[in-house]
């Protein structure tokens, strides 16, 4: 068997190159462009920190802090409710029973170690359950331009609401978060991308959907498709 050992060494010339040995036999050396190592080592690096970069946008996650809608009547009522503006000819995409909520605090993308460092802030936040009837119906960012159709609730849960948001901003702001605007208690029913009939809408403002006791606070993850965002559950913390 051939045992086979590489060395550089200088070839005719003082040129540098790879010599190869053997027992029986010698063969020249192969010449080494410096160059191309420099680029092939660039090239590898780049590579890698692709890979790393990669790795670490799968690693993040989009986060928020919200309250859920829970009682089953009041939900049933906001999801007959969308069927009711769609026959109306509303072009606007209904939000999905399982996906109606109060979102307290946007996080947006965190990694896991902030995520732990989250729910540690949130852990033993205290809160006494909120008894809330939801009430009323607006739109944001202003009537002449649309994006989202909510429902509201009344003046006193809305008080303790934003009490509520106001303590989680309050815990979560040593990590560096900060709420970009006021929060103004609403449960998202519709996204709006074009024109609408503000009047059939407004028809509505002050229709009830019933009632609800909100007791649990919970970090959501959000993953966007095509076809909208997937909600799923990493924390939750329980009122008194």
């Amino acid at each position: 068997m051939c045992d086979v050992r590489g060395a550089i060494s200088k070839g005719d010339g003082g040129k540098v190159g790879l010599d190869f040995a053997s027992p029986r036999r010698r063969t020249p050396y192969l010449p080494i462009n410096s160059n191309l190592i420099i680029k092939f080592n660039m090239i590898v690096r780049n590579y890698a920190q692709v890979i790393y970069a990669l790795y670490a946008i799968k690693l993040r996650m989009r986060t928020f802090v919200a309250v859920e809608v829970s009682d089953k009547e009041a939900m049933q009522n906001m999801i007959e409710f969308q069927k009711t503006l769609i026959q109306t000819g509303l072009k606007a995409k209904p939000v999905s029973s399982n996906q109606l909520h109060f979102t307290l605090m946007f996080l947006g993308e965190i990694n896991e170690a902030m995520l732990q460092s989250v729910k540690e802030k949130l852990a033993d936040i205290r809160f006494e359950p909120i008894d809330v009837t939801y009430t009323g119906i607006g739109v944001f960012p202003n009537d002449k331009f649309v994006r989202v159709i909510w429902i509201g609730v009344d003046n006193e849960s809305s008080l303790k609401l934003i009490n509520l948001a106001k303590q989680v901003e309050t815990r979560l702001n040593t990590l560096g978060f900060r709420s970009d605007k006021p929060f103004t208690p609403h449960i998202t029913l519709f996204r709006v991308n074009g024109k609408i009939d503000l009047n059939a809408i407004m028809n509505f403002k002050n229709k009830t959907f019933g009632i609800d006791k909100l007791s649990t606070v919970k970090i959501k993850k959000s993953e966007l498709t095509p076809k909208g965002p997937i909600y799923s559950d990493l924390f939750a913390v329980r009122s008194n």
